[in-house]
């Protein structure tokens, strides 16, 4: 092709042809300029090709990371209401030296904690992706920047409060004498004293307003934004497919 080009270029000017050479030159000039826009053009559409998949990736594993999310939170938040209704029969002195003996979750409310733990695969990736992209205003971007900005640092001070308060108790429950038999799986008749006394409803209230209120509250919110999101997130692959 360039040969021929060249050919014509020097036929025009031997035969003193200058006018058809200037028409000539602008022509070629400007089927070069097509050229390199052409191949920008394509340059680009495979460029915004490549980040919508790696965008549409992203999205994938968030869907992946929360489909198992909400699979354990709807676990945890069914333990926290049972917890609660437990701890509410404890507070309302519903629970007495007759009938102890038969609730066994009884003795195990300060002693077991159930931890929210989210993955984060796809949020850091999506981070990631965020940082190095300028993205148009989006709504689903929006709405995962949000929900993952303000809920997760919620449930970690949530689970870290927990921790520390059931561990207190496991404490508090070593200078008993009954220790070793709690840890038996026992109930002696001064266990049973001691789930009577104020002491153990006062904790029983405590570990009630954290795990059976604010947890719950809290993973129970991260249930249903998390669910929103999967729903926002399929709409939006089925759209890119």
């Amino acid at each position: 092709m360039i040969k021929l080009f060249r050919k014509i270029r020097q036929q025009l000017v031997s035969e003193n042809r200058f006018s058809k050479y200037l028409l000539y030159a602008i022509g070629e000039i400007l089927l070069v300029v097509i050229g390199i826009l052409i191949a920008l053009y394509i340059n680009n559409w495979n460029q915004q090709k490549q980040s919508q998949n790696e965008f549409n990736n992203i999205l994938s594993t968030i869907k992946t990371d929360l489909e198992r999310d909400t699979l354990i939170a709807h676990g945890i938040i069914k333990y926290y209401k049972k917890h609660g209704e437990i701890s509410q029969k404890v507070i309302n002195n519903e629970i007495t030296l007759e009938n102890i003996e038969n609730c066994l979750d009884c003795r195990g409310l300060l002693t077991i904690y159930k931890p929210f733990i989210a993955q984060t695969k796809g949020r850091d990736l999506f981070q990631k992706y965020t940082n190095q992209n300028t993205i148009k205003k989006d709504t689903l971007v929006e709405g995962i920047n949000q929900f993952y900005g303000t809920i997760l640092k919620l449930i970690d001070d949530s689970n870290l409060f927990i921790k520390d308060e059931v561990f207190n108790n496991l404490n508090h429950y070593k200078t008993k004498s009954w220790f070793v038999d709690f840890t038996q799986g026992k109930l002696t008749d001064e266990m049973k004293l001691y789930y009577m006394s104020q002491d153990y409803k006062n904790r029983v209230a405590a570990n009630h307003l954290l795990a059976g209120k604010n947890h719950l509250l809290f993973v129970d919110l991260y249930h249903k934004n998390a669910t929103k999101i999967l729903d926002a997130i399929d709409k939006r692959l089925n759209e890119n497919n």
